[in-house]
């Protein structure tokens, strides 16, 4: 009876011990949590958020107009230009457009009892870029112009006719500005003048001033 009593509490013990060793395996190894992902941004809200951010320009950021002008006045000479200015800026920096001009010309021939005098009319077409340097702006400059005005197949000859020149400008400009307007200076070179075309400019160097709003 007694040895029964024994094998009974050690059995008993043993379940005891061996129920307490596997609580605590399964307190001690617990199984691994699952990572969390980080959610990933809302692309269309991000979109959203970038196109509010890009301002669009303005009328006056994407659009150039003004006035270049220039005179040359002498007791045989004298030449008024003016010519409106239509630009656009597909990048902020650099633009294109296009120019009518008007311009008188007197000029008094040295030999000989004759003169010239003629209206002349045309339009330019350019592009230029802008380089900012400091408070003010140096631009290379090209342009494209065709003038029709009266003038002798010889400097000498009285056979006047009204005839379209054409000219091509290349050369450097210098802009500031006062306000909200911007005042540039342009020295250009006409790299079509020769001593038989072109007889409205005298020299392949020229020279305008003008303003841009």
């Amino acid at each position: 009876m007694i040895n029964r009593m024994k094998i009974l509490w050690i059995c008993l013990l043993l379940g005891f011990v061996s129920t307490a060793s596997l609580a605590q395996t399964y307190d001690y190894v617990k199984p691994e949590e699952p990572e969390t992902e980080e959610p990933e941004p809302n692309v269309q809200v991000q979109q959203e958020k970038e196109a509010e951010e890009k301002v669009p320009r303005t009328f006056n950021e994407s659009v150039d107009l003004g006035l270049d002008f220039s005179f040359l006045l002498s007791s045989n000479f004298t030449d008024i230009e003016l010519a409106p200015i239509i630009g656009y800026r597909p990048i902020p920096l650099g633009s294109v457009g296009i120019s009518p001009v008007y311009r008188y010309h007197y000029e008094k021939y040295y030999f000989g009892n004759s003169s010239l005098t003629t209206n002349a009319y045309g339009f330019r077409l350019y592009t230029r870029y802008d380089i900012q340097i400091g408070n003010f702006i140096l631009f290379p400059y090209a342009e494209y112009e065709q003038l029709s005005y009266k003038s002798s197949s010889t400097q000498y000859s009285s056979d006047l006719n009204r005839r379209w020149h054409d000219s091509a400008f290349v050369g450097l400009g210098y802009t500031q500005t006062t306000s909200n307007v911007w005042f540039h200076f342009k020295l250009l070179y006409n790299t079509m003048k020769t001593s038989s075309n072109n007889p409205i400019y005298n020299s392949p160097l020229v020279y305008r001033f003008g303003f841009i709003f």
